[in-house]
């Protein structure tokens, strides 16, 4: 019998090699063409060259038990399939972003073939499953901390074949931006309903223009596809002499027990926002309002924006720094002295001439 035990650490190795020799077979350390066994401790998804080469050599995985319990019987023992390496083997999962529908059935899933936990952080794990293509936060969260992604679909995939599948290509979790550029057509207006009542409004995107769950791009092409105008800055073009904003809807994120606010740039003669303006202000709503308008279309009553509005928002003014401007008489180059520095050179007597050698030009010194 062929038994290579390349895929365990140096400790187990020496130990399982003495128990073969007494059963008559050998170690090797590459995997020939003959072999008929490879021993694994768990399903290394870093390391997973040799388990892949065993697949295709169509050779048996086993556990360290295996070899194990065949020593002390002293022959193959009657139940060898629960020693099997299962496919997840040893293998510790964390489901972020996925429907609390299925996240039950991928966790007994994963569990049932040979997984060492399931948890829901990222902590203490080996690979993240997230179902949500949109959840930006928990990829880059992921990403940061060297955790592999992969889909419920990879689960699938790997049971379905007995085996761990390389994470790529389909099984490859795409974020919102990446599907996005992919996606370089604006959708046509015939995607969604139509939706008359707020066909040509202008909605003001700025509030989610800094998440990073992809949301800015979406609803800003559900807006297209609704016949809706956008823009970036609510208070564009705004100034103390009118201060009416640009536009009349403003969408927010979707968490509802945020505090939100909106910072508008005002000269340093604008202290307050004036208090005349306050019933221009526009509606302001979170973006699923967008979501259920697009469902809905010519169906949706005007009057159920009022469900999805924000209750609180903060305007805060933030100062522009203005440089001060010179009259043409206050600078130096236009040939007459400030009336400051003139006083100054009657007190100290004449001014002495200075020569720049690099530029050869003659400047007056009235220190």
């Amino acid at each position: 019998m062929t038994v290579s035990c390349t895929g365990l650490v140096l400790a187990q190795r020496e130990n399982i090699t003495k128990l073969i020799g007494w059963m008559g077979a050998y170690d090797r350390r590459e995997l020939p063409e003959n072999l008929d066994m490879l021993i694994c401790s768990s399903a290394d998804l870093k390391n997973a060259k040799y388990r892949m080469a065993a697949h295709e050599l169509k050779s048996s995985l086993k556990l360290p038990g295996f070899i194990e319990e065949c020593w002390k019987l002293k022959g193959i023992p009657h139940d060898e399939n629960k020693y099997d390496l299962k496919v997840f083997q040893g293998i510790r999962f964390c489901f972020l972003g996925t429907s609390t529908g299925s996240l039950a059935h991928f966790k007994s899933l994963a569990m049932a073939n040979g997984a060492a936990s399931v948890e829901s952080s990222l902590e203490r794990c080996d690979v993240a499953v997230i179902d949500d293509a949109f959840d930006e936060t928990a990829l880059e969260e992921a990403t940061r901390r060297g955790v592999l992604i992969a889909p419920t679909a990879w689960i699938e995939k790997c049971v379905g074949e007995g085996r761990t599948v390389p994470v790529e290509g389909e099984f490859k979790p795409k974020s919102m931006r990446e599907i996005l550029k992919e996606t370089k057509v604006v959708p046509d207006s015939t995607c969604l309903p139509a939706c008359p009542r707020f066909e040509g409004e202008l909605v003001c995107l700025e509030p989610l223009k800094k998440e990073k769950d992809g949301s800015y791009e979406k609803y800003r092409r559900l807006c297209w596809s609704c016949g809706m105008l956008t823009c970036d800055d609510l208070f564009e073009g705004t100034s103390a002499g009118n201060p009416e904003p640009s536009a009349r809807i403003v969408l927010f994120p979707n968490d509802r027990f945020r505090e939100y606010e909106l910072v508008k740039v005002s000269s340093s003669s604008e202290s307050t926002l004036p208090s005349e303006s306050s019933h221009l202000l526009p509606l302001k709503v979170h973006a699923d309002w967008l979501d259920h308008l697009a469902e809905a279309g010519v169906t949706v009553d005007g009057w159920e924006i009022l469900h999805y509005r924000v209750e609180s928002v903060k305007i805060r003014l933030k100062r522009s720094a203005t440089l001060a401007t010179l009259e043409p008489s206050q600078t130096s180059r236009s040939g007459a002295a400030p009336a400051a520095s003139q006083a100054a050179s009657m007190r100290h007597g004449p001014s002495r001439q200075v020569k720049r050698s690099r530029t050869g030009l003659t400047y007056r010194n009235t220190g």
